[in-house]
């Protein structure tokens, strides 16, 4: 399995006051609850790329050309921003 280095996991953490890394649950939940907003394609594609999941296996698995790949998950991730606003105003 290929690594990637996009995946959200590796996302530098600020510090807080006493140097530890601060807790991103909120974070975390936040963007749980907007993938459940998006379309099944897009979802499982941002999920897979999280878990570190090779392209051409994700292309595979969502049916698209692996040629295409990043053009649907720049679609993906604007899906996803979109549906983080959304749900921020709510």
């Amino acid at each position: 399995m290929q690594s990637n280095p996009h995946r959200g996991s590796e996302v530098p953490q600020p510090a807080n006051e006493s140097g530890g890394k601060l807790s991103c649950v909120s974070t975390d939940a936040h963007r749980a609850e907007s993938l459940q907003r998006l379309p099944l394609p897009y979802a499982t594609a941002l999920r897979m790329r999280d878990a570190g999941i090779a392209d051409d296996v994700i292309a595979e698995c969502i049916g698209v050309d692996a040629d295409a790949l990043p053009t649907f998950m720049r679609v993906a991730e604007a899906k996803l921003a979109a549906a983080s606003q959304q749900s921020s105003r709510q």
